[in-house]
């Protein structure tokens, strides 16, 4: 089982990487690996724990963070200047 979980997280990560690749990111591993980690987190506290409002609360930082991590190129180019 543990083989297959490990799997499972790996296939979940190419994924989020090639979507962030996709979408240009700046830093598409950095943008994935973050984005697993709230998945992840999420879903441990939704199944585990009290707290309903997890995936919704998780959701809502993802997009805080794909926000941040789009205007990133920007902020490169401006430092650049």
């Amino acid at each position: 089982a543990h083989a297959v979980i490990r799997a499972e997280k790996r296939w979940i990560l190419r994924l989020f990487v090639e979507l962030a690749e996709a979408q240009g990111y700046a830093q598409p591993d950095a943008v994935a690996t973050q984005l697993v980690c709230l998945l992840e987190g999420a879903t441990v506290l939704r199944s585990i724990s009290d707290i309903t409002e997890a995936v919704a609360q998780s959701r809502n930082a993802a997009a805080v963070l794909l926000d941040a991590a789009a205007t990133e190129p920007t902020r490169a180019a401006n430092e650049q200047a």
